[in-house]
């Protein structure tokens, strides 16, 4: 209930009806076997009708995990009110306090899908496998960034009985260990059994049918080859170029309260992630880009995530 009411007010600060906004929560082991905190918020797309989850984690407070949760709403209704198709590139959005946060997450996020890109196209670029101490069955490796002063880490978790990855990836300019345990936390929400959470069946399906989705992509057996690769760190080759940060430009800017702006960024020289049809129209725009890296590329494959 008061989680509810929480909504209620941000949604009223950002002057958004949340008639139809459906709030859910539950908590499970963290991994240092603490409480996690998890917040969903379910609302429909305009355009059908169909309802979307957004959810938000933290390990200190059911606040910060529906602030999270708050967040990635306001970046889809962004790109709802600007008409964006839902299959363009969600690269290069973000949602934070201010503008200035804003932008420094969204560049991580360019900088971070550009580098899951790189490396499923490039799959003999040297990765570093990283030891954590979560779920032992979990790989963590860094990825190689073009970007110098960005730390990128994919975490992986192969499913033996469906064949299938669970895939999570952050980023950040700190050499902190926190960013890592991000990537991590990543796959841990999509591991979880989500019959604990006290929803209605149709949410459940939709939460269902999202995740195989993102099995049946991880699935494929091209995808599957360069992940193995890509976490056992057998790959040698070394991708020298960098951007210039400075070319970064600014698409989007809306703020919505003292609390939430939301921006978008763009970079030519990074590769974006996009979905459906989107991702394979984007096949020469991406061999464009990742060309001028000198770097041996290999075919093109189902989209990693769908």
């Amino acid at each position: 209930m008061v989680l509810k009411l929480k909504f209620a007010l941000e949604f009223a600060r950002c002057r958004i009806s949340s008639r139809e906004a459906k709030i859910y929560y539950c908590s499970f082991p963290d991994l240092k076997h603490s409480e996690t905190h998890y917040v969903s918020l379910t609302a429909p797309r305009p355009s059908s009708g169909e309802r979307i989850r957004f959810c938000g984690v933290d390990e200190s407070s059911q606040w910060k995990a529906a602030t999270k949760a708050f967040s990635e709403y306001l970046e889809a209704y962004t790109i709802w009110n600007l008409n964006i198709h839902e299959e363009e590139s969600r690269s290069g959005w973000a949602c934070h306090l201010n503008r200035a946060m804003a932008e420094r997450s969204a560049y991580f996020e360019l900088v971070e899908r550009d580098a899951l890109i790189m490396h499923l196209f490039s799959p003999d670029l040297q990765t570093i496998p990283l030891q954590h101490d979560a779920d032992p069955e979990i790989k963590l490796v860094r990825l190689q960034s073009s970007d110098a002063g960005i730390n990128v880490y994919l975490a992986g978790l192969y499913l033996e009985g469906v064949n299938r990855w669970i895939l999570g990836a952050a980023a950040d300019d700190r050499n902190s260990s926190s960013t890592p345990l991000k990537a991590i936390r990543e796959v841990l929400m999509m591991k979880k059994d989500w019959h604990s959470l006290n929803t209605s069946i149709s949410d459940l399906d939709e939460k269902r049918t999202a995740i195989e989705a993102h099995w049946e992509a991880s699935g494929d057996p091209i995808v599957q080859l360069r992940l193995r690769k890509i976490f056992d760190g057998s790959g040698r080759a070394i991708c020298s170029y960098q951007i210039n940060r400075d070319n970064v430009r600014v698409r989007h800017v809306k703020t919505y309260s003292s609390n939430y702006t939301v921006v978008n960024l763009e970079h030519s020289d990074l590769a974006k992630l996009s979905f459906g049809r989107t991702w394979n129209e984007s096949r020469e725009e991406i061999f464009r880009i990742l060309k001028k890296r000198n770097i041996k590329l290999v075919e093109w494959i189902v989209h990693p995530m769908l």
